[in-house]
């Protein structure tokens, strides 16, 4: 989802031929690389982000990630 002016835009594109990538890094690897990210990010907010990696949020083979309370 892309925002423009305040409207959500959802991208749906289907890339078959990449389905074979997986992610390399364990979940914890991924949270911890997120979170460091965060900090490079915004530094002073990063403590009011909360990350949790969930690899059976939304459909097979799409990157997804929910923005929100967990």
């Amino acid at each position: 989802m892309i925002i423009i002016h305040n409207i959500p835009i959802f991208l749906f594109l289907d890339f078959p031929a990449l389905d074979h990538l997986v992610p390399s890094a364990t979940v914890e690897n991924q949270a911890q690389a997120v979170k460091e990210l965060i900090k490079r990010t915004v530094p002073k907010h990063a403590s009011n982000f909360a990350v949790k990696i969930d690899p059976t949020l939304g459909p097979k083979n799409k990157d997804t990630f929910k923005v929100g309370d967990f």
